[in-house]
């Protein structure tokens, strides 16, 4: 699956920002993904075995959660 946008973020004040954004995308029948605490392990996993894929990828999280690092790293490696 592909998406226009994936988004990570954990900052409980990005909440209102995250869901202007996921409206917007959804008004111009464009696809986006919200990656949060509960679901980056499997969103990581499904990145890296090609199951998953994005256009942009929107960093709100890997800078004050080390869970989002693997991600973070990864997708700056691949899409460099």
């Amino acid at each position: 699956m592909i998406f226009d946008l994936v988004l990570a973020w954990n900052w409980e004040f990005d909440r209102e920002f995250v869901q202007l954004v996921l409206e917007m995308f959804r008004q111009h029948d464009l696809s986006v993904l919200e990656i949060h605490a509960k679901n980056i392990e499997e969103i990581f996993d499904s990145v890296k075995k090609g199951k998953l894929q994005f256009r942009y990828f929107l960093d709100r999280a890997s800078d004050e959660d080390d869970a989002f690092q693997p991600l973070a790293r990864y997708v700056l490696k691949k899409y460099r």
